[in-house]
């Protein structure tokens, strides 16, 4: 447990995340989106909900969050014609969202008030970061959601 923390803050560390982009100790990086969405609403809502997770208020299931993760990283891949430089948008993107992930998870964690309880957080933390990773190392965003 303790290897896995120290792992989280490492890779936080190394992170490429600027100080004007922290707000409530959630990582917020404004993309350019295809026209009709909401981007906004989609980084609130994803903001919202990585807050709500901090402070130990769980969903039922993490699906809604990775579904707006998942749109996030696709307007962000998007929003780049070159088709080099939108894969590294998009990769980016999902790399901004572990980060913002990770520290929210381990904030849960460190608040756990027993074992069994941190142990199920860890467990969701690491089924929702495998799925955006996933996403990403697919390349599917270059295509939209699949």
């Amino acid at each position: 447990m303790v290897r896995f923390v120290v792992t989280a803050l490492v890779i936080l560390a190394g992170s490429a995340v600027h100080p004007q982009d922290i707000r409530n100790g959630i990582v917020l990086h404004r993309t350019a989106t295809p026209s009709g969405s909401r981007p906004e609403s989609r980084e609130a809502a994803i903001s919202k909900t990585l807050r709500e997770i901090s402070d130990g208020h769980f969903e039922s299931n993490d699906s809604n969050l990775i579904a707006r993760i998942k749109e996030s990283i696709v307007a962000a891949a998007r929003s780049v014609p070159d088709p080099a430089a939108s894969l590294e948008a998009g990769a980016n993107r999902a790399q901004d969202f572990v980060s913002s992930l990770t520290s929210a998870y381990t904030t849960a964690i460190l608040r756990a008030t027993s074992a069994p309880e941190a142990q199920r957080t860890l467990a969701r933390f690491q089924d929702s970061v495998q799925q955006i990773v996933d996403f990403a190392k697919s390349g599917k965003f270059l295509t939209g959601l699949a």
